[in-house]
């Protein structure tokens, strides 16, 4: 059984056992990774990833004033995660600052009032897909060209067809959507190397049950709609257990909590699937939903 991995003192967070190891692991993993695609894309990922470390260190050092201090390693990671996540085209500077101050905002407000920790990310890619839709409708979309071929030096080229694009179902995106380029950096990498950062980042082979959670949810969704192929669903169920496992997670011994989420959300994907919903609106609503039983029932 997981044994609780943080606990909440009243100066923040406190690492409790050596799974510290792991979260450098996880956090280096992301950060090398992410180096490449900055070399490699400067102009796509420069100017971005600076306001990005700016807003996450100027939000840290609020929080630390406010006695309300976040896992220093989760903070980071979030940051790397999040670049990794998001569709390359929503990577406009302009847009990461609104989308930037927005996630912050309400991820402290929903912490100061109501007790509720949601990873950032999720509150990041929830107002990136929202301030987009605000700005498709006034016919004003912030977002830029990606490049032609995204092609890292460790991954040979791949077919656009063979990958999951799990952003790319055009439901909140509008006009001037193109599926095959409006995809994240982590889904232009393989699949085994999606799996493979989530299995080594925790060392707990009992969240690998969350992967199959994740493997079942998708292939719920995927067999009511349209029928997604299965390296989809392991492509979207790996890209939902990265963003899982992230460092700082409230874990709490809330393992049990956790599987009846993925009960819960089995209808839900039943659902999506039937009405055509984009599949990252199941990671978008399971995260919320987990943090606030967490908050509920365990009181933490």
């Amino acid at each position: 059984m997981l044994r609780n991995l943080y606990i909440l003192s009243e100066g923040g967070w406190a690492i409790k056992s050596a799974e510290i190891f792991a979260d450098l692991f996880y956090t280096l993993s992301l950060a090398i990774l992410f180096s490449f695609y900055l070399i490699l894309f400067p102009s796509t990922y420069g100017i971005v990833s600076l306001e990005l470390f700016l807003l996450f260190g100027a939000y840290y050092y609020y929080l630390s004033k406010n006695h309300l201090q976040m896992y220093s390693l989760s903070i980071l990671s979030q940051m790397f995660l999040f670049m990794l996540v998001v569709p390359i085209p929503y990577l406009h500077p302009l847009l990461v600052i609104f989308v930037g101050f927005s996630a912050c905002l309400f991820h402290f407000l929903f912490f100061k009032l109501y007790g509720i920790r949601l990873q950032l990310s999720i509150y990041l890619l929830f107002f990136f897909f929202l301030w987009d839709t605000f700005l498709v409708l006034i016919n004003t979309p912030l977002r830029i060209v990606p490049p032609t071929s995204v092609t890292l030096p460790f991954t040979d080229a791949m077919d656009a067809k063979s990958l999951g694009p799990i952003f790319s179902f055009p439901w909140l995106v509008g006009n001037q959507f193109d599926p095959i380029s409006f995809r994240s950096s982590f889904e232009y990498l393989s699949t085994f190397v999606l799996v493979a950062v989530s299995w080594a980042a925790f060392r707990r082979p009992v969240i690998f049950i969350f992967f199959i959670g994740w493997v079942l949810l998708y292939f719920l969704y995927g067999v009511v709609s349209t029928t997604l192929p299965f390296p989809w669903v392991i492509s979207f169920a790996s890209l939902a257990f990265v963003t899982h496992i992230a460092p700082g997670r409230n874990f709490y011994g809330s393992f049990y909590l956790t599987l009846l989420c993925f009960f819960l959300m089995l209808p839900i994907a039943f659902v999506f699937g039937k009405i055509g919903a984009p599949p990252y609106l199941l990671f978008l609503i399971f995260f919320p939903l987990e943090g606030i039983m967490i908050r509920v029932f365990l009181g933490k």
